[in-house]
């Protein structure tokens, strides 16, 4: 089977040609046309890239050994006879909603299409660096069972409670990663209209907002933009992480923005939140994904210290906005006040 996925996979990179630049004698990179009719997707990966993880459907029972791999390592016991710690989140989606907000209004249009204008509309919610908080459920995460072990039994953010908060539909199909679409810089500059500055196959994100002061003039131009402010999104917001960077694999889910909402965005989301936890309860001092999930979780379902809404509305979805400015009050948290 192995064999079969690997050979037709040769014969879909053969089909589309060589990922390289010609050269000239004078010693200048050429770059040929890049032919959308002609670019064959990757099939999705059985095994995802390094360093993205997927939601795994939990299991009834585990074995108790691996309740807690490797205890001496994790946070809970490595501060008990220390002095505590802080737990940093990456990422700043706050500039998320301003650059949405100054879009062409097509090009925000294309950006609802693939489906996220609800989760953007919840970059209004002005979620604090919760120490007290995150280290709390850090201490309490058991990565081999992405859970936390409380006192009433094990809780975790299950994928209907991150669609509630964030607004991301979780289901659909498998996200396609192309991790070699930068070496064909042809490919980049026919999705995005220019090739940002990659190193390993990601690109800081911080690059791609000066792509958004263009005047798109035609139709090709503004799905550009809409790509641009796409791969923002994700490195600012929906998969930070710590270099600051985002992958352009994720350009090739993006090639058609129109049907692009069918892949499951909001399952790779809660996927790359699960492992960065993951890290920071082996006492890793920082997390990164969508690391405001914690918080806002821990607000709506363990009640943790959560701050005073001016207008809780129950019917209010997604469940985050009850803690955007216009709802949130003083707050009860004695660090958070």
């Amino acid at each position: 089977m192995a064999a079969d996925i690997e050979a037709e996979e040769r014969e879909a990179e053969e089909a589309q040609g060589p990922r390289v630049n010609a050269v000239t004698e004078a010693g200048k990179v050429t770059r040929p046309e890049f032919s959308e009719e002609a670019y064959v997707p990757p099939r999705p990966h059985l095994f995802i890239p390094s360093g993205f993880a997927r939601f795994r459907p939990q299991q009834t029972h585990y074995d108790v050994e691996l309740v807690l791999r490797d205890p001496k390592v994790h946070i809970a016991n490595t501060w008990a006879e220390a002095e505590q710690r802080d737990i940093c989140g990456f990422g700043g989606p706050s500039s998320s909603l301003a650059l949405y907000e100054g879009l062409p209004e097509r090009v925000r249009e294309l950006v609802d299409a693939v489906g996220f204008r609800e989760f953007i509309q919840t970059m209004t919610v002005p979620v604090k660096n919760d120490h007290a908080v995150l280290i709390a459920l850090a201490e309490r995460w058991r990565d081999t069972s992405n859970t936390f072990h409380l006192p009433p039994g094990e809780l975790t953010v299950t994928p209907t409670d991150f669609a509630a908060i964030t607004g991301l539909r979780v289901g659909g199909d498998p996200i396609p990663f192309d991790s070699g679409i930068h070496e064909d810089l042809a490919a980049p500059e026919w999705f995005l209209g220019e090739v940002p500055k990659v190193e390993r196959g990601a690109a800081r994100y911080a690059q791609f907002a000066k792509y958004l002061k263009k005047k798109p003039i035609n139709e090709h131009e503004e799905e550009q933009m809409a790509r641009a402010y796409l791969l923002y999104l994700f490195g600012a917001a929906l998969f930070p992480n710590r270099g600051s960077t985002v992958h352009l694999w994720y350009l090739s889910a993006l090639r058609d923005l129109r049907t692009a909402s069918r892949f499951d965005w909001g399952r790779a989301a809660l996927g790359t939140a699960y492992l960065f936890f993951g890290d920071s309860s082996r006492t890793e001092q920082s997390t990164a994904g969508y690391w405001h999930i914690w918080e806002l979780w821990a607000y709506e379902v363990l009640r943790m210290y959560p701050p005073e809404c001016k207008h809780p509305d129950l019917s209010t979805l997604p469940r985050a906005l009850i803690w955007s400015k216009e709802h949130r009050g003083t707050c009860r948290h004695p660090n958070l006040a």
